[in-house]
């Protein structure tokens, strides 16, 4: 029998006494993190789990709220209806969702800048001729003269 091999993940031990510092707070988020990204990709896949229904009026695309996961386990929440407008002088395109993120709540630290207090998850909603691999494409429309239209042969990936 061989010894121990590690699987790459750690988290923090904590014991009586112990003085937590910010390396500990992020090893324990990250952990969790992680951890709910490998199960998303291994149990889930990537894909649609609900919702992001898509409507075309003129050049105006709106998707309905929902949720998806990304090819790397984020989980992409849509919470309400999102507008954006279609370009022109394409001829058929992909709508797709990407996770993101940003800093927000800027405090006063001892730096001699404010330092972001939170990270706040979202979404970016794209518009591109081919899909790209860190996104979930949730339809493709095609442009037939002046309109555009749902191409209901695309069938979006689901996840499992």
């Amino acid at each position: 029998m061989s010894g121990f091999k590690s699987s790459g993940y750690k988290r923090v031990r904590y014991f009586e006494g112990k003085m937590l510092t910010v390396d500990d707070l992020a090893t324990e988020q990250n952990y969790h993190r992680e951890k709910q990204k490998l199960h998303n990709k291994a149990l889930h896949g990537a894909g649609i789990v609900s919702g992001l229904e898509i409507s075309v009026k003129g050049t105006s695309l709106s998707v309905n709220p929902g949720l998806a996961l990304d090819p790397f386990g984020n989980e992409i929440l849509v919470p309400g209806s999102v507008r954006q407008n279609l370009p022109s002088g394409k001829k058929t395109v992909y709508v797709c969702l990407a996770y993101s993120e940003r800093e927000t709540d800027p405090v006063p630290s001892g730096h001699r800048t404010p330092q972001y207090s939170r990270t706040e998850e979202g979404f970016t909603l794209l518009i591109e001729t081919a899909p790209g691999q860190d996104c979930i494409p949730i339809a493709r429309l095609a442009k037939t003269g002046n309109r555009w239209r749902t191409d209901k042969k695309f069938k979006p990936p689901r996840t499992r």
